[in-house]
């Protein structure tokens, strides 16, 4: 488990240098912390999660979008996407479900769930243009 973790760990610092070069941002520290949950410190970085089990191989990509949006968010005083805006996407029932759920947490939650579940298939796709708009336009 903790091989897999540090894997893990090793995935999602690649992933947030890769989406810091799409969208030309100066790199940010990562800074370990005893969670386990990945996430941002305003004004330091972001976090890495000592504690193993949640941060998932398959979602690497997904916290990274997610933890660069809220970097976004506070950078770029970007305008929040709101749940009402997504009702005439496409996005899968689970999608729906996992937004209305974030909405419990606030506004920034809901724009980087949202941003998130748009994004993951936009850069497995390879649509980054797409990507980079999404996350600097909105």
């Amino acid at each position: 488990m903790i091989f897999q973790h540090v894997k893990n760990l090793t995935q999602y610092i690649k992933a947030i240098r890769e989406i810091e070069r799409m969208l030309e941002l100066p790199p940010k520290p990562f800074v370990p912390v005893f969670k386990k949950r990945p996430g941002v410190i305003l004004g330091v970085g972001y976090t890495l999660p000592l504690i193993p089990g949640y941060l998932q191989e398959k979602k690497v990509l997904a916290f990274a979008v997610h933890e660069v949006r809220h970097v976004l968010q506070k950078q770029k005083k970007l305008r929040l996407i709101r749940e009402e805006e997504v009702k005439n996407l496409l996005l899968p029932p689970e999608a729906i479900s996992a937004i209305r759920k974030e909405a419990r947490r606030g506004d920034e939650e809901v724009d980087a769930e949202i941003v998130e579940r748009i994004s993951v298939p936009l850069l497995r796709q390879g649509r980054v243009e797409e990507f980079k708009r999404l996350m600097l336009d909105s």
